[in-house]
């Protein structure tokens, strides 16, 4: 059975060492220095992070065939952006 995407109403908040944006069930923060993602429950559980000892990186690779145009990289800037 496929359903189509319910949006969800969501909160952002920022300050000068971290971007969070919150639903009912999910928090996602973002330490704006690092890049460090952190996933937390609505019990404010932490689920899940990114170690501060290896940062994240991207790298290019041959999917079906095709080159990318592009190595991706993360620009916190424009993300945070595109969410306010």
């Amino acid at each position: 059975m496929i359903r189509d995407c319910v949006p969800s109403a969501f909160d952002f908040t920022q300050n000068e060492k971290e971007a969070t944006l919150r639903t009912e069930q999910l928090q996602v923060t973002i330490r704006l220095d690092t890049g460090q993602l952190f996933f937390r429950n609505a019990k404010n559980d932490l689920l899940l992070f990114e170690s501060d000892r290896r940062p994240r990186e991207y790298i290019a690779d041959t999917v079906n065939g095709e080159k990318p145009r592009s190595t991706a990289r993360l620009k916190l800037n424009n993300v945070i952006s595109s969410i306010q």
